[in-house]
């Protein structure tokens, strides 16, 4: 698999622009493309789409890719509105924000934190503060999932 694929295009079936760059920006990330594509047994429905999409935005088979990329987004903005209906009984219809839409994704591939998917886009912020009264330091760590 070379680092990054060609660049495409993907198709605005209606307000998704939002989720078709969230895909770009995705799929641009080598490490990611790596975690999906190695991911093997108990894959969620929205991770075998996206493992399907970024095995044919590798392969050479122009016409196939051109294919099913342009059905791509649409597909995955359906499957992750049903897992947004599932977990959060709300509708993700209409034009929605990047961020939350790449935390509910996030969730949607690797709901149980065991792919490797989820560790991708956490971090661990390191606070340390002083006592006023003694001065002695006190760490205390944070973790965030995007």
């Amino acid at each position: 698999m070379s680092l990054l694929p060609s660049p495409f295009g993907l198709q605005n079936t209606g307000a998704i622009c939002y989720l078709n760059s969230l895909i770009q920006a995705l799929v641009s990330c080598p490490v990611f493309c790596t975690t999906i594509v190695k991911q093997s047994g108990g894959k969620t429905e929205i991770c075998e789409e996206f493992h399907h999409f970024i095995s044919d935005i590798f392969t050479k088979d122009d016409d196939r890719t051109k294919k099913n990329i342009t059905q791509f987004s649409r597909r995955l903005s359906i499957e992750l509105n049903k897992h947004i209906m599932r977990n959060t009984k709300k509708s993700f219809t209409g034009q929605q924000c990047a961020s939350e839409a790449l935390r509910h994704l996030i969730d949607a591939i690797d709901p149980k934190s065991n792919c490797g998917i989820k560790d991708l886009f956490t971090s661990r912020w390191k606070c340390v503060l002083d006592c006023d009264k003694c001065k002695h330091p006190s760490e205390v760590f944070d973790t965030t999932t995007m």
